[in-house]
């Protein structure tokens, strides 16, 4: 009828480590709005209102982030002393800039956008405009641009 006491905090245990285990990242950046709103010592409404959001905003925050827009997620943690870090699947260690390609944090067309994954860029300068049209005592180098291998070059590196 009545299971022991040892037997009552096993089962709590184990609830809470299944928690644990299926805990997503929508429901973590709930947990962390809450656990400040908490420090605050706020209500949800109060809460919103004193972070200049509508009551359903914060409460959607709360609630199901993941319908929001990233920018809004964001900002939302900013002040709470939480922040979301993207790590991969087999560590969790923080992915580090020093991990990803030069070519993707610095290749760019002329109007800023980022060139197609599957282009293969490689650093290239108009060598010919450079030599012809600078003033014999210029002592800069040209500025590096970037271009990618068409098909017809024949190139496989």
């Amino acid at each position: 009828m009545f299971e022991t006491r040892s037997a009552s905090i096993a089962r709590l245990v184990a609830a809470w480590e299944d928690a644990q285990d299926s805990l997503t990242l929508e429901e973590s950046v709930g947990l962390a709005l809450r656990s400040h709103r908490s420090v605050m010592g706020l209500g949800q409404r109060s809460y919103a209102q004193d972070r200049g959001w509508s009551k359903s905003h914060g409460a959607r925050l709360e609630s199901a982030p993941q319908t929001l827009k990233l920018a809004d997620v964001l900002s939302a943690l900013e002040g709470t002393g939480y922040h979301l870090v993207l790590h991969r699947d087999r560590d969790d260690a923080p992915v580090a800039p020093v991990e990803w390609p030069v070519t993707e944090l610095v290749a760019r067309f002329s109007d800023g956008r980022r060139l197609p994954a599957a282009a293969n860029p490689v650093r290239s300068w108009c060598a010919h405009s450079w030599f012809f049209t600078r003033h014999p005592e210029a002592k800069e180098t040209p500025d590096w641009t970037w271009t990618t291998r068409r098909r017809w070059d024949g190139r496989t590196d």
